[in-house]
């Protein structure tokens, strides 16, 4: 790993003269690291607009020289403009995040190609989605990504609806985490088919419809968090048998009939 850390401010030293030191450094560091023969990894924590200066990462924009590169750390920074399409290109990517930043624009479907991805964080970003249908294909293109553990995509005000392809994700997915997205429509049905999963949390949206019955297929649930939408109806049945859970959320905008949830019973 290759370690970055922010720049400590001194006594009489003003805020142009460390970022030009800054940049200064980071355009020596990005044009030499992703040429390393076993480079892994790259972390960076600090408050520099890197994505606004493509000379930092021009070998991940040609896929030159980041045959190794598996895992990127840029969360908690100050990263500005689209999100890059290009990082795509780092084919044997393991964990990207890229959360709490200021990135703009659409979340591309190329991060399917990511075949390796393991974990992604693009959370507390300014990612919209546009799209005519509204579907986020994005999420039907990381389907392909068959050891994807953990997809944390909130807060983001993506202004999307849930695909029925939801429920292609691999065996692999354990953490699905969407709230504050202005998600709209219905959950599918086909969120039943994520056997795995442990968490999922879609709470703070515009989803309407029902809970679906479907849910009885999430054996190894352990959290379900879907409070603040606008589903009404009642809660089904199948969650209380669910054998692992132990924290739900319903409460807010929705209009459900009066539960007790006691494992196994509901009242």
């Amino acid at each position: 790993m290759i370690s970055l850390e922010p720049y400590q401010q001194r006594s009489g030293t003003n805020y142009a003269e460390r970022t030009a030191t800054w940049r200064n450094l980071l355009e020596t560091y990005y044009s030499v690291m992703f040429h390393l023969a076993h480079f892994m990894q790259v972390k960076y924590q600090g408050s520099l607009d890197i994505f606004k200066d493509s000379n930092y990462l021009d070998c991940i924009k040609t896929g030159q020289g980041t045959p190794n590169l598996k895992e990127i750390y840029l969360g908690i920074n100050n990263l500005t403009g689209v999100f890059p399409a290009f990082i795509s290109n780092a084919s044997r990517l393991t964990v990207l995040d890229l959360s709490n930043n200021i990135l703009s624009g659409s979340i591309p479907d190329s991060l399917g190609n990511l075949e390796f991805l393991e974990v992604l964080q693009i959370g507390l970003n300014k990612l919209i989605y546009q799209n005519p249908s509204s579907q986020l294909t994005f999420l039907t293109s990381l389907t392909r990504c068959r050891n994807l553990r953990e997809l944390v995509i909130a807060p983001n005000p993506l202004n999307g609806i849930l695909p029925v392809s939801i429920g292609n994700f691999s065996s692999s997915l354990q953490i699905f985490s969407a709230p504050r997205c202005k998600l709209r429509g219905i959950i599918p049905e086909e969120i039943g088919n994520l056997t795995n999963v442990l968490t999922i949390s879609l709470f703070a949206n515009d989803l309407t419809g029902f809970i679906p019955k479907t849910v009885k297929g999430l054996q190894k649930l352990q959290r379900i968090l879907i409070q603040s939408n606008m589903i009404s109806g009642t809660i089904p049945d199948e969650i209380c048998h669910l054998q692992n859970i132990g924290d739900m959320s319903f409460k807010g905008k929705q209009n459900f009939r009066s539960v007790a949830i006691v494992f196994g019973e509901s009242y």
